[in-house]
């Protein structure tokens, strides 16, 4: 059996459906992980977070805010399975002992922010709101940018008004995250949002995480569809570095360029 034939979250489509169905898969085959509905969206679907390692000491990766990316949702299930399958049996993922780090770090995955718009293949969520939109640091500004008339990019009556938004907001003012990694569609990028902090290092990381795939380091963008809310709140609310992965190409030789990425951002 090649490697693609025995992956549980190999799938020809992503939508909401067989998201759901590699989540179960998972925590049939890897009951030492932790599976749980974050919240639920509008139409009643879960946000499914999947914890790994030491819960005390987390790193963030969240994927899925555009419900046409299903890029995110697949190479996050993906870097999940290969995590559980390297921690099962003590081996090494991108060179690196993953039970070794996963005694001492953890990781938490929200492969789909937006599982209505996964669902309804839109980027909006079912309440019309751009999800990356919808965070405190310049809504006053961004709403003027993001009329409801263009619903691919509205952010939302008020900030933190839609409960997919609601929930990752929760889950990081309820755990001690190191940093947050949010992926999505870009141009084989890293983007950097960092306290202003030195002992952070953001900087620093940010070159590493580029060094490891062969990315470009990119500044954060303020253009709609290109904005990452999230980033900018965990930055401005927590004092700790964000980072968006924008993804652009697809195909085994990419995910491994990021997956050896995300590795580094377990460790780091």
């Amino acid at each position: 059996m090649n490697e693609a034939a025995g992956r549980i979250s190999e799938t020809k489509t992503m939508d909401y459906t067989s998201l759901r169905r590699t989540v179960y898969r998972c925590r049939e085959q890897f009951p030492f992980a932790e599976y749980t509905a974050l919240a639920r969206s509008w139409n009643g679907r879960a946000l499914f977070l999947l914890k790994l390692g030491n819960q005390a000491d987390p790193v963030l990766f969240l994927g899925g805010f555009d419900g046409t990316d299903r890029h995110s949702p697949r190479l996050l299930l993906r870097f999940f399975e290969k995590l559980c399958r390297s921690f099962e049996a003590g081996g090494r993922l991108s060179g690196i002992r993953i039970r070794s780090v996963l005694q001492e770090k953890g990781v938490m995955i929200l492969p789909c922010v937006n599982p209505d718009g996964l669902a309804l293949g839109q980027t909006v969520n079912a309440h019309g709101v751009n999800l990356s939109e919808n965070y405190k640091p310049f809504w006053e500004q961004r709403k003027r940018l993001t009329l409801p008339s263009d619903d691919a990019l509205f952010a939302g009556k008020t900030p933190e008004c839609e409960p997919e938004t609601r929930a990752v907001l929760r889950a990081c003012r309820r755990y001690p995250f190191r940093h947050m990694i949010v992926m999505g569609p870009g141009q084989n990028a890293v983007t950097a949002y960092a306290p202003d902090c030195p002992e952070q290092k953001a900087e620093m990381m940010q070159k590493v995480l580029c060094a490891a795939g062969g990315f470009e380091t990119q500044p954060p963008r303020a253009t709609p569809g290109a904005y990452c809310g999230a980033a900018e709140q965990f930055e401005a609310e927590f004092r700790r570095p964000a980072f968006w992965f924008g993804l652009k190409e697809a195909g085994p030789e990419a995910e491994k360029r990021w997956e050896e990425a995300l590795v580094l951002a377990c460790l780091m």
